[in-house]
């Protein structure tokens, strides 16, 4: 009896150091939630009254501090009229919950981008998730951003 304990034993050992191994390899991939620094989201690409946008979200951290943007410009390497462009940044708690909103600011003559900001002082994990608008030649296009990652502060 004392020979079969004698083999398991080491056995046992390599199952339990296979098993750490395991658990703290899952550990370091999975996914993190980026602290104290600048995320941004993908960029869309969309037409208003013929001219070419883009639009993307940014979330920057500080400790304690969160500021989401909203950022439009034109695609095309050309200003727009003034007016013909607009963004209001919203920022989001990691549940999902809108708990900061900008005003609306539209641009200005011969802008080639806009980026408004608001900002939270507040501990968290944030993202970004804001809307722009483009002129369509007798009113506003409304046109949702892609989501930031989360950012904590």
């Amino acid at each position: 009896m004392k020979v079969f304990n004698e083999v398991r034993a080491p056995r046992r050992l390599a199952i339990a150091a296979a098993v750490m191994v395991a658990v703290g390899f899952g550990a370091t991939v999975a996914p993190a939630v980026a602290s104290a620094g600048t995320a941004t989201s993908s960029t869309g690409y969309y037409t208003d009254n013929g001219r070419g946008y883009f639009n993307r979200a940014e979330i920057s951290t500080s400790v304690g501090r969160a500021i989401a943007s909203s950022i439009v410009g034109t695609s095309n390497g050309q200003g727009a009229p003034g007016g013909w462009m607009g963004a209001r940044a919203r920022l989001f708690s990691s549940n999902g919950a809108l708990v900061q909103e900008s005003s609306t600011s539209y641009s200005g003559a011969n802008a080639y981008q806009l980026s408004i900001p608001t900002s939270r002082n507040a501990g968290g994990t944030w993202y970004s998730y804001g809307v722009t608008y483009g002129w369509n030649g007798s009113g506003y296009n409304a046109h949702y951003t892609f989501q930031s990652p989360n950012q904590n502060s």
